[in-house]
């Protein structure tokens, strides 16, 4: 037979001790109940309290202390005019530098002179006569040293375009080649001397000449056909105290490349312009920027190009708001010097600057700030230092790395590009403000 093994009789609850129990946990689960209820009450008491606010954040860029207005340039140039009507020949080309007595151009006034080119054949042949030279012979007839020489130079101008020097070689060659001239021809030409047959050579020589009429530049610089269509005077002659608001607030010069072969007497051919010292007048119009404004180094950004270095040396006010900055330029002058007219950007600085929309700003004791609002709906009372407003926009002097600002002689900590800034202070409530 098995043997059934003993076990122990689980204990028995009784009905009193499971209503002991229960008396003991029900003061537990209302204790809970309570904290739950309260927790509930405050978050809902928040709620009520404390709207909630629309906010933003900074956006963190680079601001530019600047001022803009219209750039005029200023330099030491030379407009250059026809003498008369004709076809022209220039030798340089747009904004080639050029040294000083440099031919630029030539005119051809397309005047006949044969006639007078066949008188001065007579004329040299009457000398050739009296001074015992003879008449030509099968020898003459071939090249000479000083022919083939004029010849070699004629074909060496033609590759170098050098046309001023080509028609005095070709004008050259004329006279030295000898002439078939009949006695009877120069008949009234042996009655005259030989000092007086040299004087009217030289006369004839002159006339010819002047069938071309050369230019060339009085100083080194630039050569450069972007031309005023209207006469316009900005050279600079030493005297900044000319270019007035007055003078350059409506002041437009219209340009074009003029480099076309027929001309007419008094009609601009050309500029040289002195590339070494130039500078730009800039016109500033109704701006409360410009008292602030005094000489030094800046940077002037033309046409919206690239930043180029330079130093106003002069401002001329028209009065409070308004004048006139004359910069003299460190660099930028092969990019610039076609056109006088600019529009300029004169920027003094550039920082590290937060941009808000300007409604964000409130004042609190005489001091600029915005409102920092937490995670429960308060607000806090942050200072900021406002370094400029463009239309909208607002921008704030970020801080060091510990976002602090000085004002005056007082420090203060201002916002951070994490804050959530308060876009209409006008709606914080008195209790949401942090004291």
């Amino acid at each position: 037979m098995k043997m059934r093994k003993n076990r122990k009789n689980p204990k028995r609850v009784t009905k009193v001790q499971r209503k002991k129990r229960k008396k003991k946990r029900k003061p537990i689960f209302l204790l809970i109940l309570v904290v739950l209820l309260l927790s509930w009450a405050g978050y809902q008491v928040l709620q009520i309290g404390y709207k909630s606010l629309d906010t933003t954040y900074p956006v963190l860029t680079t601001y530019r202390e600047s001022i803009t207005g219209q750039g005029f340039l200023i330099t030491k140039e030379k407009m250059v005019r026809a003498g008369d009507d004709g076809v022209v020949i220039f030798h340089a080309q747009e904004g080639e530098k050029i040294p000083v007595g440099h031919d630029i151009a030539t005119v051809n006034l397309m005047k006949d002179t044969s006639g007078l080119k066949d008188k001065l054949i007579k004329i040299q042949s009457a000398l050739d006569y009296k001074n015992n030279v003879t008449g030509p012979t099968e020898k003459d007839y071939k090249l000479s040293d000083q022919e083939r020489n004029i010849i070699e130079n004629i074909q060496q101008y033609v590759k170098e375009k050098d046309f001023n020097s080509l028609i005095g070689a070709i004008n050259s060659l004329d006279l030295n080649t000898k002439h078939s001239v009949t006695i009877p021809e120069l008949s009234d030409l042996l009655d005259m001397s030989i000092e007086e047959l040299e004087a009217e050579k030289k006369e004839l020589t002159k006339k010819i000449s002047t069938n071309n009429l050369t230019y060339s530049s009085d100083f080194s610089g630039v050569v450069s056909y972007y031309l005023p269509k209207k006469d316009v005077d900005l050279s600079f002659d030493g005297d900044f105290n000319q270019y007035t608001y007055d003078k350059m607030k409506n002041l437009k010069i219209k340009q074009e490349s003029k480099n076309k072969v027929k001309v007419k007497k008094d009609e601009p051919l050309f500029r040289v312009i002195d590339n070494l010292e130039w500078y730009v007048s800039v016109a500033i119009h109704d701006s409360k920027k410009l008292p602030k404004w005094e000489k030094g180094k800046v940077s002037v950004s033309l046409d919206d190009g690239e930043l180029l270095q330079g130093d106003i040396i002069q401002i001329n006010k028209n009065d409070l708001n308004s004048g006139v900055l004359i910069i003299q330029m460190d660099e930028g002058f092969d990019k610039n010097y076609k056109f006088l007219n600019h529009k300029a950007e004169v920027i003094r600085s550039s920082v590290d600057a937060f941009v808000l929309p300007n409604t964000c700003l409130v004042e609190n004791k005489k001091v600029i700030g915005v409102y920092v609002q937490d995670l429960h709906g308060l607000v806090k009372f942050v200072p900021v230092k406002v370094l400029d407003e463009v239309n909208d926009s607002v921008y704030i002097q970020r801080g060091n790395q510990d976002d602090v600002i000085i004002e005056g002689q007082k420090e203060y900590k201002t916002i951070g590009i994490n804050d959530g800034i308060v876009l209409n202070p006008g709606e914080v409530e008195e209790k949401q403000i942090l004291k």
